[in-house]
């Protein structure tokens, strides 16, 4: 039996370019329509708020927390912004941060740190480094108008780190550029859909269609990113909520005691006496007089309308107060101190507001350790948009283009006034120094002109 050795090899079939994403299997099964939404994002699953919390419950989210277990400090963390001072510091911190400054800059070598331009040499874009720029630009504001940003710093803050899933959508001729981009749908996690495995050194996070993702510190995954704040193994142990917490929560027992202190302080009991025989409930004899229970209805009418009140013959009525044995400042004093507290967490200071002595001076103190704060922050924002950056690039765009280097500089504006200012000052004396020295050389001994020379060029 002879074999045909003719026989023709099936030509494999054409690739298709496979989407960015690791795993974009559909689900086995699906409950209704799938959402717009969920076509384009990796979602978690919704986290009810928990609005009732007491002193057991708040220390152990906290003892979960720094376990590295966020499911119910996520939770404590979003109701602490009930209260109107921590809303207020944290958008002061989180806006504040989002209002600086922004640039896009060019490395002269891409294991430098990020965002750090050398001075020695000054890297020249090229004609294509500058349109993937711009077509990047345009990304980048759609981007940045979304509140991706904002939820990301809010978590960080909160939370000390936060998770950002990015699908990579492939969108033809985006914005009319004629470009096909892959463009990242992000989704920021709940904290409280996230948690940290000690043994295993990995985050675990709970999505809505794709299950559990595990992420290791490798982070090589490209649909998950953790954004880590100053502690790059338990970033949890910066989180304010572990801080502020108790101090929420002893804002509002002072707030509930002070309401009930008022309540049982500012309404007496009114006691109405009475030495008629005939005045007990339901006694009432049909001739024209009135039971107790018909009186008493009678006064709380008269007091509804304001009205004056006629007691039968017989009948007094007293006002009953309590014995006042503590003073209501100590509720005011409770709630002053843990709003300072609130915002020396939140803002490294007590609010300039707040400033009672040294007042200049104190409030520039305080200023300089805010921006100490608000630096630490934007390093951590700008190392994670600067990674989102770096990937849309080498979806996107050849090997051979330069990825650029975006960047919120906190760097405070230079004080033109100040300088011009010192520099007066030191040219007048410059001129007083030569003027003497013109008329009367011997009179100035070389001791004193070098101390006028130290104290013109500051020690020089």
């Amino acid at each position: 039996m002879s074999m045909d050795t003719n026989i023709k090899t099936k030509k494999p079939p054409k690739k298709v370019a496979a989407p960015k994403n690791k795993d974009d299997r559909e689900p086995i099964m699906r409950r209704g329509p799938r959402s717009e939404v969920l076509e384009k994002k990796i979602v978690d699953v919704y986290i009810p708020p928990t609005p009732c919390w007491n002193p057991i419950s708040v220390r152990n989210a906290i003892d979960q927390h720094d376990r590295g277990q966020s499911q119910m400090s996520g939770r404590l963390a979003d109701t602490m912004t009930r209260d109107s001072r921590v809303q207020a510091c944290l958008h002061t911190l989180v806006f504040g941060i989002l209002s600086l400054p922004f640039e896009w800059k060019w490395t002269t070598d891409d294991s430098s740190d990020a965002g750090k331009v050398l001075s020695d040499v000054i890297y020249k874009p090229t004609e294509e480094d500058n349109k993937c720029l711009e077509i990047t630009k345009r990304w980048w504001s759609d981007f940045t108008n979304s509140s991706i940003l904002a939820s990301v710093l809010t978590y960080v803050v909160n939370i000390g780190y936060a998770s950002m899933s990015k699908n990579w959508v492939l969108e033809s001729d985006y914005k009319g550029s004629g470009e096909d981009l892959y463009i990242p749908q992000c989704w920021v996690f709940h904290p409280s859909n996230i948690w940290y495995n000690t043994g295993t050194y990995e985050y675990y996070i709970t999505t809505f269609e794709k299950g559990l993702l595990v992420v290791n510190d490798s982070n090589n995954d490209e649909r998950v990113q953790i954004i880590k704040h100053a502690n790059s193994e338990r970033p949890w142990i910066e989180g304010i909520v572990r801080s502020v917490g108790f101090l929420y929560l002893d804002k509002w027992y002072a707030l509930n005691d002070w309401r009930v202190y008022i309540t049982n302080n500012a309404n007496p009991l009114r006691v109405l006496t009475t030495i008629r025989e005939d005045s007990s409930r339901g006694t009432g004899s049909g001739d024209g007089s009135t039971d107790i229970e018909d009186t008493l209805v009678n006064i709380a009418r008269h007091q509804q309308l304001g009205l004056p009140v006629h007691l039968p013959e017989g009948h007094k009525l007293d006002l009953l107060q309590a014995n006042v044995m503590i003073s209501a400042d100590i509720f005011k004093k409770k709630i002053e101190q843990a709003d300072t507290e609130i915002a020396i967490a939140y803002l490294g200071q007590n609010l300039t507001t707040e400033v009672q002595s040294g007042s200049h001076a104190a409030a520039k103190v305080h200023e300089s350790v805010l921006h100490d704060r608000i630096k630490a922050y934007t390093k951590t924002l700008n190392s994670a948009i600067q990674l989102l950056v770096k990937e849309f690039y080498k979806f996107n765009f050849p090997p051979s283009v330069r990825v650029p280097v975006p960047c919120y500089n906190a760097e405070p504006p230079e004080n033109t006034d100040m300088k011009i200012e010192s520099a007066s000052k030191k040219a007048n004396t410059l001129l007083t120094l030569a003027s003497v020295l013109e008329k009367s050389p011997e009179m100035l001994s070389k001791e004193e002109i070098d101390m006028l020379k130290k104290e013109i060029f500051g020690g020089s």
